[in-house]
Order: structure tokens, then C-alpha cells, then sequence
């Protein structure tokens, strides 16, 4: 079986690296990420139509029809594996908060609305998050993502050395990045389970860096002065 020479090529594996990141950074310092409620604050309504032809600015109109802060409310098409072509999924976003009767109120007229148009329609959900809250989630987690970092260079320094932890901090950043870029450009919303998943993704690319060194410090004992290349 002939083995793939991934360092003889190694030129065009950092080139795509190098331009993928370079995509996920423009894209997430243009366009910016679908942040969910949980870290803007204020109320969120997932809206559920059954119609692939409806767009955000079908949902506009209807919004706009609402009373209060309503016209200002974000309107993102939102994406969930698995659902049928047929469905589609927005989420309105706004900055202020409402009373459960309200809320009621509210879903009621955009169903109704969205039914005068023949297209059938269900609120999923009606999220609300204080600004104290919205704020305390994205301080916990900043500080969740600084110690995660900072551990496993702690880790790695222990264990290899502190080159190695290096080299690990960047391949991480590079998974992070580029997952990052891919929300941005999708628009799907970020929100907290996202960010759990982003945690996940550390430590199973945490692993396989490990892994890789692991095989490295091996076969740098086994074959001293060998071209670093070739181990």
C-alpha cells in the first residue's frame, strides 16, 4: 500500500489552510455572525413556514405589520440539518422583551398573518434573555474559551514541550477559525449549544494533535538525525 507523503506536499495543504482562513476571516469581519439571543439580549421567534418560496422578506411584511420595536427586528433565514425542502425556518430578533400575553398575542398575528397569504405557518419558539444575562454569557464565555487555551498549552508544554504546545494552540486556532468562518457565511445562528460544539471540536482536535505527536517523539528517538521530513 503506498502512503500518502502529506509533508512533500505540504505546500498545498498550508496554501488551502492559508486561504480558507483568510475566507472565515474576511467573511466574519464583513458580514459578521447570527448571534443568538443568548448573547445579543432581548427576544428571539423562531418562525416555522411550510413553503420553499417564502424569504426574509416575506416575513418583513408581515413584521412590519406588528406593533412596537418589530420594524427594527433582524430577520435571518435559519438552516437545521435534516429539515425537509419544503421547510423553512426564520428567526426575529429584537431588543425588547414582552409579557407572556402578550407573547401570545403576538404569535397568534404572525400565524394568522402568514395564513392570510396561504402559507401555513407555527412560532416554534419565543426566547427572551435579559441584558444582564446576554452579557454574563458572553463574559463566561470568553473566559471558558482563555482557560481551555491556556490548559492545554499548559498540557502540552508538560508533556512535550513548549514548541509543541505552540504548534497545538495553532492547529486549534485553525479549526476554530475556519468553523467559525463556516457559521458566518451559512448565517447559521450562534448561539450557546454552538459554542459547546466549538469546545468539542478543541478536544477532539486537541486529541488527534496529540496523537500525531505522540508518533512524532517516537520516531524522533527511533531515528536520530533523520530528516525531520521523512519521521
Amino acid at each position: 500500500m503506498k502512503m500518502m507523503e502529506f509533508v512533500k506536499h505540504r505546500r498545498i495543504f498550508i496554501a488551502i489552510s492559508l486561504a480558507l482562513a483568510a475566507v472565515s476571516l474576511i467573511s466574519m469581519l464583513t458580514k459578521g455572525f447570527n448571534f443568538g439571543v443568548e448573547f445579543t439580549g432581548g427576544s428571539e421567534i423562531i418562525l416555522r413556514v411550510e413553503s420553499d418560496h417564502f424569504t426574509e422578506s416575506d416575513v418583513r411584511q408581515v413584521v412590519d405589520l406588528l406593533p412596537g420595536d418589530f420594524a427594527m427586528a433582524r430577520i435571518t433565514q435559519i438552516r437545521s440539518v435534516g429539515d425537509p425542502a419544503n421547510i423553512r425556518k426564520f428567526s426575529i430578533t429584537l431588543t425588547s422583551t414582552f409579557e407572556t400575553d402578550i407573547k401570545n398575542e403576538i404569535k397568534q398575528k404572525l400565524e394568522q398573518a402568514i395564513s392570510d397569504m396561504g402559507v401555513k405557518a407555527q412560532v416554534v419558539s419565543f426566547n427572551e434573555a435579559g441584558g444582564y444575562a446576554a452579557e454574563e454569557v458572553r463574559r463566561l464565555t470568553w473566559r471558558a474559551i482563555v482557560i481551555a487555551i491556556a490548559a492545554i498549552l499548559i498540557y502540552v508544554t508538560m508533556r512535550f514541550s513548549f514548541v509543541f504546545g505552540l504548534g497545538a494552540i495553532i492547529a486549534l486556532a485553525h479549526d476554530v477559525l475556519i468553523t467559525l468562518g463556516l457559521f458566518s457565511l451559512t448565517g447559521y445562528e450562534l448561539n450557546v449549544p454552538a459554542v459547546a460544539a466549538l469546545l468539542t471540536l478543541i478536544g477532539y482536535s486537541l486529541n488527534d494533535t496529540i496523537v500525531v505527536y505522540d508518533r512524532i517523539r517516537e520516531n524522533m528517538k527511533k531515528f536520530r538525525g533523520k530528516d525531520i521530513k521523512r519521521l
